[in-house]
């Protein structure tokens, strides 16, 4: 009896002859998935990698290989990381929660990844086609799944990123089942994904050679065990696969179908039958958190459409001069705006113009200009949150202590102690001076939070924006001056508010004496 699934989402569907000529993939039972071309199997071991010979065939350009930065802790440097993803809509992916919320920072959701840049279908190191065909695009959102964020749960190791914008639709996307244990155990699975080193590509090669997650790698194996939230098995995966696909063909004629999100290798002390990798698997709760991703993704890009007018027919001659009005003006201000927000201009924005097909204008530069002014504001909000609660724990302890010291001031002072009573008089002052420091600091408590809203409002405007302006720009509309000048306003608020953060900042500054005194180096 065939095996179906519990609950399912179907992929782009692709005919037999679509399916990947070099390397075969087997059945649920085993068997192989094409076997007229077995004569054309690359030569691997059951226990090693085999690089994908072409990253265009079905399935393989789907899978995505993801760069990103953690952010450090106590001002450290964010570390820079590779994973896997893979597309389950034209603007949407799937990947390991470890990726979205690395963790090291547990319980802190608030410092996601950053700095994210995707390229389906990556076949080498580069920003041109031959190294990555489809382009490579940026992150505009990134969901997890509640446990994740909140604990880390490994059980619950799944994420999504929503893209800047849509992949090319020949790309496609991935169908994905939660299927009963008894359909999984003993199925032979398959797992590519962008490792950060890897078998070499000959026998002659180094044990293990750093492609630094810029090739991609495949193999097969059969799940070991499974868990109510986890599947287990003998593939082999390394660093940077996190987030990769596992999956398997219902028979030769249907497309792939995944069952997990590879997440975790296994650890090197435990007994050796526990020598295993495994995956979060895709049960129906999970395959639910999924569709509501998707819906949200589906709501913003209606949104987005529907807030934008109808393009009109204008007069060529005014539209020409409205194009160039005050657009050299506003490209040097974006300019200068990602030189002193990021330090990286020369970077960001040819890496914002290698997805797009109009290239480095002024639509452009404000896209760039936007996404930037909405990251650094996301972390300005983290920053703001633990100089909140520094600012409640100083200002707690400091008037507790000045009624300490003032009633005992006023004790003192019924006897004849002068001595005692000069010292209770000056501890008084200095922690009544410390009470009125936390009570001004930024405004007070109702202040900070009058800014963390402020902020949200910056963040949430920019990003609606630059996604106003790539929509503007894949319709072919012109850009107005009134687009330009929301942007400009959008990135000068933020440096207004930047400056506001870098002037009260004197003495709490994150990694000071005083934030780590009191317990704020990175809540």
């Amino acid at each position: 009896m065939p095996k179906r699934p519990i609950l399912a989402i179907k992929g782009t569907d692709e005919a037999p002859g679509d399916l990947l000529p070099d390397l075969l993939e087997r059945l649920t039972d085993g068997t192989p998935a094409l076997p007229d071309r077995r004569s054309r199997e690359t030569p691997v071991g059951d226990d090693d990698r085999t690089p994908v010979a072409d990253t265009t065939d079905i399935p393989y350009r789907r899978i995505c290989q993801i760069s990103y930065k953690v952010p450090g802790k106590n001002g450290a440097r964010a570390q820079s990381k590779r994973g896997t993803g893979w597309l389950i809509g034209p603007r949407l992916l799937l990947t390991a929660g470890h990726v979205i919320l690395d963790e090291l920072h547990r319980g802190e959701p608030e410092n996601l990844s950053i700095g994210l840049s995707i390229a389906p279908g990556r076949v080498k190191k580069g920003s041109d086609e031959d190294a990555a065909p489809y382009g490579i695009f940026g992150a505009a959102r990134l969901s997890a799944h509640p446990r994740w964020l909140s604990e880390c749960d490994r059980d619950y190791d799944i994420g999504c990123i929503h893209l800047d914008k849509p992949v090319p639709g020949r790309i496609g996307t991935w169908g994905f089942a939660a299927f009963d244990d008894a359909a999984l155990v003993g199925a032979e699975v398959n797992i590519a994904g962008y490792p950060v080193n890897a078998p070499p590509e000959s026998d002659g090669g180094l044990p293990s050679f750093p492609y630094n997650g810029m090739k991609a790698f495949w193999h097969r194996n059969r799940i070991d065990r499974v868990t109510p939230h986890r599947i287990y098995y003998d593939v082999d995966t390394s660093g940077g696969q996190s987030g990769a696909p596992v999956w398997f063909r219902l028979s030769a004629q249907e497309p792939p179908v995944a069952v997990g999100i590879h997440a975790y290798g296994f650890d090197p002390d435990e007994a050796d039958e526990n020598h295993v990798n495994s995956a979060t698997r895709i049960t129906p709760q999970i395959l639910q958190t999924i569709q509501r991703w998707m819906k949200e993704e589906d709501v913003t890009e209606k949104a987005v459409a529907d807030a934008l007018p109808s393009p009109a027919p204008r007069d060529p001659a005014r539209a020409r001069a409205d194009a160039e009005s005050g657009r050299a003006a506003a490209v040097f201000e974006f300019r200068q705006f990602l030189r002193t927000t990021t330090g990286e201009e020369s970077a960001a924005l040819p890496r914002s113009a290698e997805s797009g097909g109009l290239g480095p204008d002024a639509g452009q530069f404000a896209v760039t200009a936007l996404t930037a002014a909405a990251d650094a504001c996301e972390q300005m909000i983290a920053r703001l949150l633990r100089r909140c609660r520094v600012q409640q724990r100083l200002d707690l302890w400091a008037s507790i202590l000045t009624l300490v010291l003032g009633s005992s001031l006023f004790a003192a002072a019924q006897t004849d102690a002068g001595w005692l009573t000069t010292t209770l008089g000056i501890a008084t002052i200095i922690a009544a001076v410390f009470s009125l420091i936390a009570k001004r600091m930024g405004g007070g408590e109702g202040g900070l939070m009058a800014k963390y809203v402020d902020l949200h409002d910056v963040s949430a405007g920019a990003r609606l924006q630059a996604d106003t302006i790539r929509h503007k720009m894949r319709q072919g509309a012109d850009l107005t001056e009134d687009d330009l000048d929301k942007a400009l306003a959008s990135t000068r608020r933020l440096t207004k508010e930047k400056g506001w953060m870098q002037a009260s900042d004197f003495l709490f500054p994150d990694g000071g004496i005083m934030m780590r005194l009191l317990g704020g180096r990175g809540e």
